[in-house]
């Protein structure tokens, strides 16, 4: 039997299938009271994990287990992208109630879109789709985008008014001082609707596809069901989101006394990230820069991930619940250089301690740094054949032959050969 789970605060969906049952044919298909309405005595969240335990452990007896199926598989919407920490915790938790060795998570808007197109698969959602959700006086935004080559994006996803929704679509460029850049608005909830959606809804342009006053509350469940429903429609795009944390390492000041925090140059601001995927993110050096020890026989590296966008003050930012990966280790157990990798599906982050080997399965390059540099040594040969400024070329192939040695600071590098690159796109343009 494969469970899937929408998970909410005001309601949670519960559906289940028998292996080959089309949507419309759940064992087991009930709504109810969400993670902060499970207890009148304890106020419930999903960062509590004693409080998603005793939810979780609630549904399994109440509803599952009375079925006497052997649950085989599991899928779970948030209704949040949860920092790793917290992701990984809630995912131990499910695995441990529902006894499987994996679950699935993936963010709810995605989960409802994907479950519209299921149900409607004649006229599917495509291009640009703002998602609106209520829940008591707030109001919920999602922005999606569906193309052929990338899929389904979850671009950007936060709570606030309308006028606040309207910045955040000028940034991504869902709206203009225009107005609305949009495909389709897919309304969340049933009618009857807060003044001010009443008044979106008018203010958007007549070819905006609107879909409101429909029955959505199992859609996102249904969007579960992928790849385990024999009989489901064909819609073999992938799920991605625009990942809202980033990654810091450590490193020891000169001085051996204070510290500070590296930006490692993965971009999440732009990098579609696969649910289910993994991405490497950097390659430690056990005798580099980011080793927090002086003893030449030990290594140790902090990993932190933090949301820069609220502005978290240093001693912040170097909490205990923003460590995300800590390596302390004799320098002997450990090979001089190391792959540092981001899981999606297990959300953690982990090492290669063989990099010398193939590398994993992969949507985004493994080895960035080497594929950037390759690109802009046929740049350079670019600008020779053009006869470009000498001194350009001369400073150009001194940084290109630098970076091929062992990269101590890999942002500057990054920051580094971009400037030479507008520097000769800037030369080949003018002709000189």
């Amino acid at each position: 039997m494969h469970v899937a789970m929408d998970l909410g605060n005001k309601y949670t969906y519960l559906a289940c299938w028998e292996k080959g049952r089309p949507l419309s044919d759940a064992c087991i298909s009930v709504r109810i009271p969400g993670v902060a309405w499970f207890s009148y005595t304890t106020s419930k969240s999903f960062r509590d994990r004693d409080g998603m335990r005793e939810y979780l452990d609630h549904l399994y007896r109440e509803y599952i287990l009375p079925s006497r199926i052997m649950v085989e598989s599991a899928a779970v919407s948030l209704p949040y992208i949860f920092n790793l920490n917290t992701h990984r915790m809630l995912l131990d938790v499910l695995e441990e109630v529902l006894g499987l060795p994996e679950v699935s998570i993936m963010p709810q808007p995605l989960a409802l879109v994907h479950g519209y197109n299921l149900q409607n698969p004649q006229l599917p959602l495509t291009g640009d789709i703002m998602v609106i959700q209520t829940n008591e006086s707030e109001l919920h935004f999602a922005f999606l985008s569906i193309m052929d080559t990338a899929g389904l994006t979850l671009e950007k996803q936060f709570t606030g008014s309308l006028s606040q929704a309207q910045k955040e679509a000028e940034l991504i460029g869902f709206y203009s001082p225009e107005g609305w850049k949009l495909d389709s608005v897919l309304l969340g909830e049933e009618p009857p609707y807060p003044q001010c959606l009443d008044e979106l809804i008018r203010s958007l342009p007549k070819e905006v596809n609107i879909i409101s006053e429909q029955n959505l509350q199992f859609t996102t469940v249904d969007g579960l069901s992928w790849g385990y429903l024999v009989n489901s429609p064909n819609l073999s795009y992938h799920m991605n989101f625009i990942y809202p944390y980033e990654f810091y390492i450590k490193k020891m000041n000169p001085n051996q006394e204070s510290f500070e925090l590296v930006k490692i140059p993965f971009d999440t601001d732009n990098l579609e990230l696969e649910c289910g995927a993994s991405y490497q993110l950097l390659t430690l050096d056990s005798s580099g820069i980011y080793n927090l020890v002086t003893d030449q026989n030990r290594v140790k590296f902090h990993i932190y991930e933090l949301d820069t966008r609220n502005g978290s003050c240093q001693h912040e930012q170097t909490a205990r619940q923003n460590l995300i990966l800590e390596i302390d280790s004799l320098k002997s157990d450990l090979p001089d250089r190391m792959h540092l990798y981001l899981d999606m599906a297990a959300a953690s982050l982990g090492l290669d301690l063989w990099p010398g080997k193939p590398d994993r399965a992969s949507s985004a390059p493994m080895d960035f740094n080497s594929r950037l540099l390759g690109g802009q040594g046929k740049l350079y040969e670019m600008m020779k054949s053009n006869e470009c400024q000498q001194r350009l070329l001369d400073d150009f192939e001194n940084h290109l032959i630098a970076s091929n040695r062992q990269s101590q600071e890999p942002l500057i590098t990054q920051i580094e050969l971009t400037l030479f690159r507008l520097y000769a796109l800037l030369q080949l343009w003018k002709g000189k």
